[in-house]
């Protein structure tokens, strides 16, 4: 139907905007998030797996293109993460933010760290709030998820739908890509 194709034709078109601008986590975190809203929509499933394969093939046939050593993209660290830089600073950034909840697990060591130089994902919080801070944290997180989960199960309406996608990505990125603060 048009405006199955339209929507889907948005989602490629902003997946292709983000890919181009190199924000692998906001490239992945969409891609789960269209997942969420497509489900959400109670669209067939398989609907959804068939449109759903069209960033795989955008992104199979970047790999099938060959050597793309020369091009300069942050994305294709995606493929390799062992050999990315980011990814490497990333886990050297981890470590040490479990040194430092090692060192202070109950009250956290606030900014206890160089500018910059935090853990890019939700130990930021256990290192600067603690433990009771990031479980209060999680309780916020846990909450809120499941009030939005709830509404959608009775309502399924629009508004509700997008409320679960933004979710989605900000509980994914969070977790695994930004800072709390």
């Amino acid at each position: 139907t048009k405006p199955v194709l339209l929507r889907w034709c948005q989602w490629l078109i902003a997946l292709y905007g983000i890919f181009l601008i190199g924000a692998r986590s906001e490239f992945v975190g969409m891609v789960f998030s269209i997942g969420l809203i497509e489900v959400a929509r109670k669209k067939i499933l398989s609907d959804y797996l068939f449109f759903a394969s069209f960033p795989v093939i955008f992104l199979s046939a970047v790999l099938v293109i060959g050597d793309f050593s020369d091009i300069d993209s942050r994305m294709f660290g995606l493929f390799e993460p062992s050999a990315d830089e980011s990814v490497i600073a990333r886990m050297a950034l981890n470590a040490s933010a479990w040194e430092t909840i090692l060192d202070n697990p109950i009250f956290g060591d606030f900014a206890s760290y160089a500018p910059g130089a935090y853990a890019h994902n939700i130990l930021s919080a256990w290192v600067d709030l603690g433990i009771i801070g990031f479980l209060l944290l999680l309780i916020l997180l846990i909450g809120s998820t499941s009030s939005i989960v709830l509404v959608i199960l009775r309502t399924r309406d629009s508004f509700s739908i997008l409320a679960l996608g933004c979710l989605g990505i900000c509980v994914l990125l969070l977790i695994f890509a930004k800072a709390y603060f």
